[in-house]
């Protein structure tokens, strides 16, 4: 019958009782076997040995075949040593980490590779030695020799992953450790309020597997916040609840330290960002108010303004000749309009004021900001305007094809508004 053809066999060397075989007349020799041609004699028994090499397993193999000669002989006789060559080879397990990584939360892939004749089959048992290829949540390739976690669990898949490689002729099996990280989570990073010129601090505190890094930055800026600023302080330490903390402090707070703030957290499971807000509270300041000098003539109304910067935000009061004016009636002569924004209006009807009663309204008004931090105040003078003086004199002083330049000189009263406008 014929032999085997699921192998292919390259190199072969046939010997009898020590001595190789050549192609001859009686002895004929191919990749199949030996053949003995001619009458068989007794002598022609004895121990042959094939040697060849497998190419599907890259080995080479030595099989020792006994041939016994007895009484009846046959004209020629044929010997398949593929029948009698062991082509199975144990399992070898040839590729598999030492350690995988897989984020909890999100799928991973263990890979094992093994060899063998026949090719072997890859079994995965997890830590608790339940074989993987009937539990739910986990798929097994096992030709190709990978294990896919679906959804990875650290209570569940943290610790050594067994792969058994098993064929006819045996198994091996192998351990990996499975490291599951946690992403970081930021647990903590809170608004926080503090005072101008005293000491402020930011807490910023996450979790995860390995221990994330904590870094801070300022809203606008991606660079991270060092501690270059002698006023600046920065240290991380590690909690009892396996928090990371992350602290800025800073020794002297200023207005310009008020702002968003982003803590960022990082590990090999992944980042992650969280803003909080560090708010300076001050006392008012009225250094924007726009004027303090405001001038009106012909009953034309006037409009004051006072600007206040402050957290949390002040109040504002108006007050002229000792009198606060956001108690006086409404429809009167002084209306006053605010906004959040800290910015105060004082509008002064002056054409409900006639007579005397106009020249009233001239003097000195007094804008008082103040919250629970402290107080500022502003002083707006509030004068008369008339209208300006005869020009004293007019003169030519250029001449050109289309243009003349005169000289002008201003009238000696400037109206009580200066700079007085260029006569034109």
């Amino acid at each position: 019958h014929s032999p085997p053809t699921h192998v292919t066999l390259s190199a072969v060397v046939w010997s009898k009782d020590g001595q190789q075989l050549e192609n001859e007349r009686r002895f004929q020799i191919d990749s199949n076997g030996v053949q003995i041609n001619d009458e068989i004699r007794v002598s022609d028994g004895g121990v042959f040995r094939v040697r060849a090499l497998v190419t599907e397993t890259g080995r080479i193999h030595d099989t020792f075949i006994t041939v016994q000669i007895f009484g009846q002989f046959w004209r020629s006789f044929r010997i398949f040593f593929a029948h009698f060559l062991s082509l199975s080879e144990p399992p070898q397990v040839v590729q598999l980490a030492e350690h995988f990584e897989g984020t909890e939360g999100q799928e991973a892939t263990l890979k094992c590779f093994a060899k063998g004749v026949p090719q072997p089959l890859i079994t995965w048992l997890d830590p608790n030695k339940r074989n993987l290829s009937s539990v739910g949540g986990y798929v097994v390739d096992r030709n190709g020799g990978a294990l896919i976690v679906s959804r990875v669990r650290k209570e569940e898949d943290s610790g050594q992953f067994t792969c058994i490689a098993q064929n006819t002729a045996g198994e091996e099996r192998r351990t990996t450790t499975f490291v599951v990280l946690r992403p970081p989570r930021i647990t903590s990073f809170a608004n926080k309020s503090f005072d101008a010129n005293k000491e402020s601090l930011l807490e910023c505190r996450a979790t995860g597997e390995p221990t994330p890094k904590l870094s801070l930055r300022r809203d606008g800026d991606s660079r991270e916040l060092t501690a270059g600023d002698p006023r600046v302080t920065l240290t991380t330490t590690q909690e009892p609840n396996e928090e990371t903390l992350l602290s800025l402090r800073l020794s002297q707070t200023r207005r310009e330290d008020d702002g968003l703030y982003f803590c960022r957290a990082s590990n090999r499971g992944g980042v992650v960002e969280s803003a909080g807000h560090l708010e300076v509270r001050f006392a008012p300041d009225l250094s924007r108010t726009p004027a303090t000098v405001v001038k009106t003539w012909n009953l034309q109304p006037i409009n004051m303004t006072c600007v206040a910067d402050a957290v949390p935000n002040a109040t504002i009061r108006w007050w002229f000749r000792g009198q606060d004016l956001s108690l006086s009636p409404i429809g009167s002569l002084y209306t006053i309009e605010s906004n959040s924004a800290g910015v105060s209006r004082l509008h002064v009807n002056s054409r409900s004021a006639t007579g005397s009663a106009f020249r009233d309204i001239f003097g000195q008004y007094r804008c008082e900001a103040f919250n629970s931090l402290g107080a500022d105040q502003r002083v707006i003078q509030l004068e008369e305007a008339f209208r300006p003086g005869a020009i004293l004199q007019s003169t030519q002083h250029l001449i050109t094809p289309t243009t003349i330049t005169f000289r002008i000189m201003a009238p000696s009263f400037d109206s009580g508004v200066s700079p007085l406008p260029a006569p034109t």
